[in-house]
């Protein structure tokens, strides 16, 4: 057992190898100063896990990379606030890592879809209360887990000159709902599904599903008052406050299916409020025909119109009844996945003419460029 007495004898990271190590990292967004539970480069959490430096924050956790000392390996660090916004999160936290630790591990040779939790625990913070001279100790949970190399869907979706092949954009959605099976078959529902939380693997290009924080029982519901998960991508039910089900995920899929050949979220206008108003009563837009039609010139989309028709018709269908008003309305997974096999194979057709694709960094930019990195919230209504 490492304990702090034999911790000098580990090898642990310098400042000078911190930040050489910081200076690898992708572009990310900065903390924000007044954050409260930063935690420093260099900081070691359960006599283990050194800091090198924050990835991302977030209102409810934070996302670090860290080093292991024990294992001599890079792992991401989360830690959450156990009492945060007056309520016990402490039930969530222990959801997602007994979801991470209990989840069936992939055959040998089979893409895993979720990340490999190595450890995970409690511990306490002393920070400066904001506006005074005081100080308090908070509990933080942290899990440390795999490090997965790669891109999230929110950043191949915007990030990038290219836009994503319309085959692409179906097996990811594939893989995103055959990742949820598996979640869903264990009776649990994700709730918080969005570019964000996807990660495309630099290497082998597999999709897997990261941040289960708000991961619960099909057919709960949360405190009454209290809702969890992403304004822009949450299903009409889980912003009513209503018990959450597995088709509640379907439709956030769906929503990403869209984003991922329109370039905007249609949910996303305004503050997290209005946004979860309007998953409960706006109408959802049919996926632009310009967005499959208008990908190809002129002299290609002649030539192929009838294959770029029937592949707008299809994933225009998906998109449709993927992100029903009425949970009961939308598909299974089973009815989805065979679906997106047919869409794909006219997808296939249409690749390679992918490459004469030039795209308007203007015309195709989101809404709202400032929300891309939608994080989740814990909003109360």
């Amino acid at each position: 057992m490492i304990t702090l007495s034999n911790l000098k004898t580990i090898p642990i990271l310098t400042p000078m190898q911190i930040a050489g190590r910081q200076a690898q990292m992708p572009r990310r967004a900065a903390a924000k100063p007044e954050h409260k539970n930063i935690l420093p480069p260099g900081r070691i959490i359960a006599s283990r896990f050194q800091i090198i430096d924050a990835i991302v924050t977030m209102s409810m956790s934070n996302i670090y990379l860290a080093f292991d000392l024990v294992r001599q390996r890079d792992v991401v660090l989360k830690t959450v606030e156990l009492n945060n916004m007056g309520m016990d999160f402490n039930k969530y936290f222990e959801a997602e890592t007994d979801t991470l630790g209990n989840l069936p591990r992939p055959a040998d040779g089979e893409p895993g879809y979720f990340p490999e939790l190595y450890d995970h625990g409690t511990f306490e913070l002393t920070r400066k209360i904001a506006g005074t001279e005081a100080y308090e100790t908070v509990p933080l949970g942290y899990m440390a887990m795999e490090e997965i190399k790669g891109l999230t869907l929110g950043a191949l979706i915007y990030n990038r000159e290219e836009r994503i092949p319309l085959w692409q954009a179906i097996e990811i959605t594939m893989s995103v709902l055959k990742g949820l099976d598996i979640l869903h078959e264990q009776g649990l529902v994700d709730r918080d599904v969005k570019p964000g939380n996807v990660m495309i693997e630099n290497v082998t290009g597999r999709t897997r599903l990261i941040d289960l924080g708000t991961v619960c029982p099909e057919g709960y519901r949360d405190p009454k008052g209290l809702t969890l998960g992403t304004p822009a991508y949450i299903a009409p039910e889980q912003a009513a406050g209503l018990p959450a089900q597995r088709s509640t995920d379907i439709y956030a899929v769906g929503l990403m299916l869209f984003e991922m050949i329109a370039r905007y979220n249609p949910m996303r206008n305004g503050t997290p409020q209005q946004n979860i108003e309007n998953q409960i009563i706006r109408p959802m837009d049919p996926l632009p025909e310009q967005e499959i039609t208008g990908r190809f010139s002129p002299e290609v989309s002649g030539h192929l119109s009838e294959l770029i028709s029937t592949a707008h018709r299809q994933l225009a269908l998906l998109v449709e009844v993927m992100t029903q008003k009425n949970p009961a309305h939308r598909p299974t997974t089973a009815m989805l996945l065979g679906l997106l096999e047919n869409a794909l194979a006219n997808a296939r057709a249409l690749e390679p003419y992918e490459s004469l694709i030039k795209i308007d960094p203007v015309k195709f930019s989101p809404r709202n460029p400032d929300k891309i990195l939608d994080q989740t919230r814990a909003l109360k209504m």
